[in-house]
């Protein structure tokens, strides 16, 4: 994906779409100590201190998490796309993909294609040869060739 191929807004939502299963994750590892606090510490055990600071603490836990994930990121893009400079990204977005929709299915493509982009090796080989046992790769870098070994076996 080069710059300019998505507005602020749609690099925001495929963001978005990227971290999601890890900012749910954060939340529930912690609301589920605060709720066990208000479940087995006020419930069952009966301190009645305990209530009032564990429901404080569950209903800030998942205001923040609902606030940074459906209300702080939109804000964010919709302040952004004021911008003069985001503006002119966009209409470049826009004359570039025709009203391209950003789909679950093109956000997967652009999370892999990045994903390939930072595996993919800096050098290409121009040689590979089989040796019994290994593959030996070569690489042209720079006066002379570089030679690695593939661990493994064929």
């Amino acid at each position: 994906m080069k710059s300019g191929d998505l507005s602020y807004g749609e690099m925001v939502n495929l963001s978005m779409n990227q971290t999601l299963a890890r900012s749910i994750n954060t939340s529930l590892v912690a609301i589920l100590p605060v709720l066990s606090v208000l479940v087995v510490g006020a419930d069952i055990l009966g301190a009645t201190t305990l209530q009032s600071y564990g429901l404080a603490l569950f209903v800030g836990l998942m205001s923040g998490a609902y606030s940074s994930i459906f209300i702080a990121s939109p804000l964010l893009a919709i302040m952004k796309e004021r911008e003069p400079r985001f503006r002119e990204m966009a209409e470049r977005a826009r004359l570039r993909s025709d009203q391209r929709v950003l789909t679950p299915a093109a956000a997967a493509l652009y999370a892999g294609e990045g994903a390939q982009r930072l595996a993919r090796p800096r050098r290409r080989a121009d040689h590979v040869r089989e040796v019994p046992g290994h593959a030996v790769a070569r690489h042209h870098s720079g006066a002379g060739a570089q030679t690695k070994t593939a661990i493994g076996r064929h």
